[in-house]
């Protein structure tokens, strides 16, 4: 509908991603209203990001430290969750609207 809007939870590894999914759909307000780094479930395995970076070349947003200042890639991310290291990621919540 015209005055539609979508509260989005995004677990994220992928935020911007998912930000720009509601640009190229047509949504002209899309604005994050929780952005926050948080610890990775460590019974949570990462195979499916491992795998879709190496079909897709582009990289998921995974980090070292809880202040977000060390990025890694999902393989590295796997790695630390099966060696029990700490392991962060961005947790998002998207408004949309298309009025």
């Amino acid at each position: 509908t015209p005055e539609a809007s979508v509260l989005f939870n995004v677990a994220g590894r992928q935020g911007e991603k998912s930000r720009q999914l509601f640009v190229d759909h047509g949504f002209p307000t899309v604005q994050p209203v929780v952005h926050r780094v948080i610890p990775h479930d460590p019974l949570t395995a990462l195979t499916s990001f491992v795998k879709w970076e190496e079909m897709s070349g582009e990289r998921c947003i995974f980090y070292r430290d809880e202040a977000a200042t060390e990025i890694i890639d999902a393989a590295e991310a796997e790695d630390r969750r099966e060696k029990g290291q700490s392991l962060y990621h961005d947790l998002f919540v998207m408004n949309a609207q298309l009025g």
